[in-house]
């Protein structure tokens, strides 16, 4: 069974620095991350494809953030439990013309 969640903007932080990498910190997930995927279609979501049965949907995307996401090929994702680092792997950015809506 497929775990589809939606997450709004206060579940999770973006972090852009100055060479314009994004790290993105989500709370952490039980079970593995395996061959994870980022899509992104230039909008105000994110969609995380953690592994086969996660799909996290990250919405309302900051402006600010926006430009320097499209051109990213790859970001750096930050689990974290109790203000501790659980888990951090890096995930290919694939572009997109549209998002496809979470089945829920």
């Amino acid at each position: 069974m497929s775990d589809v969640v939606v997450e709004p903007i206060n579940e999770y932080e973006i972090l852009l620095n100055e060479e314009d990498e994004i790290l993105i910190a989500i709370r952490a997930r039980l079970g593995g991350v395996n061959n994870p995927q980022i899509i992104y279609d230039g909008k105000d979501k994110v969609v995380l494809y953690r592994n086969e049965g996660q799909t996290i949907y990250l919405s309302e995307i900051p402006d600010e953030v926006r430009s320097s996401l499209i051109k990213l090929q790859k970001l750096l994702m930050v689990e974290i439990h109790d203000d501790a680092i659980v888990r951090e792997y890096m995930v290919p950015v694939k572009h997109v013309t549209k998002i496809p809506a979470p089945a829920v």
